[in-house]
């Protein structure tokens, strides 16, 4: 719908542009006595001079001249090296002295020779006043003191002059020509340094403010739009010969690296900046390689700046630019279709106005559209106007970032709030169990004493007992621990622990219906380990108590023992439902299950526990990714010898 409302209208102007500009040639130009601006388009004669190599002279020749052909409209012929030559006839038929300022545009090609006859004879070369303009040309050489190129013509009445003028670039063959009135010529020179100046003034404060926000958001996003610009401002001082003011004496030295310059930040910049913000290589992959294409042939195009490949690199890179905005528009609106409507908006807006200016400026350089004050403007102004857009666009995201950050700021602060209240329920709670719990053991202990010969089945029921009490115990111990500090900063009582012993003390707390589904498979010999024997046992036991119960009952728990890289490590496996793909990590996160619905009673602090136990004897627990069927836990430990340095 939108590429339907919005084509009709783009081929229009450049319908309109090209229609200005191309019309058909017709003679001599007519200077009356009231003339204040004459457009030469479509009243000059072409040579192509493909090599370059005619010289003044050889042009006045009457060989050559017949080579001369009509040129409807300006010249306009996009990238390319040749030489183009143009020949103009001005007459006064009046009683009065004419004379006129030739205004040539734009300021940004190579070599432009103009010659003026002022006498005599229009076949001879020694009746024309050469005026080498052109950004190489050095100023000291250029006879201009205008802030545009101007030559003065002086067409005495009831005479005709005859001026030349060849053009010689490696940036885009174009040039449009005008007579216009000294007086207006003066005006229109002066309010051109206004504008000009204005504008790049106004990029570059753009460019700042883009930058600052950039740096107190720490946005790459901002940054890259920063360089769209500061490439338009650089592109503005190269094109509209600023640098001859600012830089006479080295002007026609930096002309072609800076819009080399201003190309690969503009047309770079832009593209790289609509990947991140529009997500291309998640959302658009077909675009997102597009614009990839486009950042390569921008940053081909600077390393090419001032060479013969300049033009052959900036073409495509200039075809493709056309695209470039219509791309932007449709991602514009395509995040309006996904809900982001006021962002989008901004956005679609901000990218609509620009689209047209440069599709006109791009075609311009292309030689599709000629030379004139429409398509010389149009894309500065709207330029300016997407830079404001782009700028509220941008401030509009800002204000979303920032009450995402608040609403984020506010529901971390209640979950750190819930999760202190838990630890202090936790911690009181360990405190008032170790008064039963004592008293349960201490009754075990009792009944234990005045049974000394127990039959089988209450011996049994003592021992289960027991085990659950120091099970507990080990439990209430660390869970008091965390509540203190971090269990990483837990100084553990380090002894010498064979790993096989380590996994009988653990089976041994482990509920006796489960113990038979525990295989075990020892490498040997096993090396000695250090560390805390409660702490270790407890870690373990947390890992064989959750492969029994997240498997099917009766299924096997295999535990494997070996020894690796200086240490030893367990892996135990299971033929449960296995561990959800991105889960591996977020599970030894404190309170954190696989499954709340899984019916098994818990409180999310076992695995985090168990790694951080780990981790404060220099070693790891990890779950293991892709496992065949259920889950794999391995926890590596170091060796005597590598016990404490931490991996």
């Amino acid at each position: 719908m939108f590429a339907a409302r919005w084509t009709p209208w783009l081929c229009g102007v450049l319908l309109a542009g090209w229609a200005v500009g191309v019309c058909a040639a017709t003679a001599e130009v007519d200077l009356t006595a009231d003339f204040t601006k004459i457009s030469l388009a479509g009243h000059g004669y072409f040579l192509d001079d493909p090599p370059g190599e005619l010289g003044f002279a050889e042009v006045l020749a009457a060989p050559t001249q017949r080579r001369f052909t009509p040129l409807p409209g300006a010249l306009g012929r996009g990238y390319t090296t040749a030489t183009s030559w143009l020949r103009v006839d001005l007459v006064n038929r009046t009683a009065e002295t004419q004379r006129p300022m030739l205004r040539l545009a734009p300021q940004m090609l190579d070599h432009l020779d103009v010659y003026v006859q002022q006498a005599g004879a229009p076949d001879s070369a020694e009746h024309y006043q050469h005026y080498p303009l052109g950004d190489h040309t050095p100023a000291s050489v250029k006879r201009q003191t205008y802030p545009v190129m101007g030559v003065p013509v002086t067409v005495p009445p009831g005479q005709s002059r005859r001026i030349y003028l060849r053009v010689q670039t490696t940036s885009s063959h174009l040039l449009g020509v005008e007579l216009v009135a000294p007086d207006l010529f003066a005006r229109e020179a002066v309010i051109s340094l206004i504008w000009v100046s204005s504008y790049i003034a106004l990029a570059f404060g753009l460019t700042l403010v883009t930058f600052l926000q950039a740096a107190r958001l720490r946005d790459l996003t901002h940054a890259l739009y920063g360089l769209l610009p500061l490439g338009l401002g650089l592109n503005s001082i190269g094109t509209e010969g600023m640098t001859a003011i600012l830089l006479p004496g080295t002007a026609h030295w930096i002309n072609d690296g800076l819009l080399g310059l201003s190309g690969m930040l503009s047309f770079g910049g832009l593209s790289l900046f609509a990947m991140r913000l529009f997500q291309t290589a998640r959302y658009h992959p077909w675009g997102h390689r597009y614009l990839q294409v486009i950042t390569l042939l921008a940053v081909a195009a600077f390393l090419a700046s001032g060479t013969a490949w300049y033009g052959r690199i900036v073409t495509p890179l200039m075809a493709m630019g056309l695209l470039l905005w219509v791309f932007l528009t449709w991602a514009g609106w395509r995040m309006i279709r996904r809900g982001e409507k006021t962002l989008g908006r901004l956005f679609l807006a901000a990218f609509t106005l620009p689209m047209l200016g440069a599709s006109v400026a791009l075609s311009r350089y292309l030689g599709w559209l000629p030379q004139n004050e429409w398509t010389q403007y149009l894309m500065p102004i709207t330029s300016l106007i997407h830079m404001v857009l782009m700028n509220l666009a941008l401030s509009e995201r800002l204000l979303e970032a920032e009450a995402h950050f608040r609403e984020a700021a506010q529901k971390a602060a209640l979950e750190s709030g819930y999760r202190r209240e838990q630890e202090q329920l936790l911690t009181m709670i360990s405190h008032e169990i170790r008064t039963p719990v004592a008293i349960i053991d201490a009754a075990t202990l009792s009944l234990q004493a005045l049974d000394p010969s127990p039959v089988p089945e209450r011996a049994e029921r003592y021992e289960r007992i027991g085990r659950a009490v120091n099970r507990l115990g080990v439990l209430l111990d660390l869970t008091v621990a965390q509540g203190r500090a971090n269990v990483a900063d837990w100084q553990p009582e380090r002894r010498r622990i064979e790993p096989a012993d380590l996994c009988a003390a653990a089976l041994e707390l482990l509920d006796p219906p489960l113990a038979p589904r525990i295989q075990i498979a020892a490498a040997e010999p096993l090396p000695v380990i250090l560390g805390d024997h409660r702490m270790l046992r407890f870690a373990l036991l947390n890992l064989l108590d959750n492969a029994c119960h997240y498997s099917p009952p009766g299924s096997p728990v295999r535990v494997t023992i070996a020894a690796v890289d200086e240490g030893v490590v367990w892996r135990v496996e299971d033929e449960g439902p296995g561990i959800p793909p991105g889960l591996e990590e977020r599970i030894f996160e404190k309170y954190i299950r696989i499954s709340e619905a899984s019916g098994k009673a818990g409180l999310g602090l076992g695995l985090y526990l168990a790694r951080q136990i780990a981790q404060a004897h220099g070693g790891w627990l990890r779950a293991r990714p892709g496992a065949a069927v259920g889950a794999c836990f391995e926890c590596w430990l170091p060796a005597t010898a590598a016990a404490g340095a931490p991996r």
